[in-house]
């Protein structure tokens, strides 16, 4: 059966893509590697004597699910599922709404990043923005975080501190994604995220200006 309908074509690689990349087809990926990896400028050793010293246990390079999981650190394992650090965005509470924050740096908005413990999901179960989609890579980098597990933590530690300690940024208030609409944004002493100073003054002026123009309207006159 040749397929011809492009509908049909793009739901069906859709549908294939999500199959490989699921924790099967990545173990047979890994499984399939073969000759050496470098481990140096000098020095190689075969696929499975990495995979042994990341903690992997098996007599040969063949990998399954569990062969992993097992592997993987029990303190970046949660509700029966392995976790990575993996750069999400740092969010902000103001007034109730939570917004990515952002830094200016040479005229453009850049997202505040953060490293936290994500889910390692397959890609049909990927359910949450944070989650993320297992492929040999992440396979790979959450068995050397595994490893080196307290450099792991630190890390996560230390970006936490540096997000917390930041006082001020900028949010996308606006609801139609392709406009705009950036304010800025401060935190209190209190770490309650509000809008800056000028931005107050300035929807103040805003509100007094509008009520100005409704009351001239009321009166038969234009605001000054």
């Amino acid at each position: 059966m040749i397929i011809t309908s492009k509908k049909s074509i793009n739901n069906g690689v859709k549908s294939m893509a999500a199959k490989a990349m699921s924790w099967n087809q990545v173990c047979k990926a890994i499984s399939g590697i073969g000759g050496y990896v470098s481990i140096s400028e000098t020095e190689k050793v075969r696929p499975l004597e990495l995979m042994q010293s990341l903690g992997v246990h098996v007599s040969k390079n063949s990998y399954k699910p569990k062969d992993i999981f097992d592997a993987w650190s029990e303190r970046m394992k949660k509700d029966g599922k392995v976790l990575m650090a993996h750069a999400v965005p740092y969010q902000v509470s103001v007034f109730g709404v939570d917004y990515p924050l952002y830094d200016l740096k040479d005229e453009k908005y850049v997202r505040v990043s953060m490293q936290a413990l994500c889910p390692v999901v397959s890609a049909a179960d990927k359910a949450d923005k944070t989650d993320v989609v297992v492929n040999p890579t992440n396979i790979l980098r959450g068995l050397q975080q595994s490893v080196f597990i307290e450099d792991t933590l630190a890390k996560i530690a230390k970006s936490e501190a540096k997000c917390a300690s930041i006082t001020s940024g900028y949010i996308n208030v606006s609801t139609d994604k392709k406009v705009e609409k950036w304010v800025r944004v401060e935190k209190s002493k209190d770490g309650i995220w509000t809008l800056a100073t000028e931005e107050k003054k300035a929807s103040n002026a805003k509100a007094a200006a509008k009520g100005a123009s409704k009351g001239g309207k009321k009166n038969g006159k234009k605001a000054a």
